[in-house]
């Protein structure tokens, strides 16, 4: 996968970790 992808990824499990 690119980084920029792994970026988005990483972005996307911050906010579901906040959510949680």
């Amino acid at each position: 996968m690119k980084q920029s992808e792994w970026g988005l990824i990483d972005v996307i499990v911050n906010n579901e970790r906040v959510l949680i």
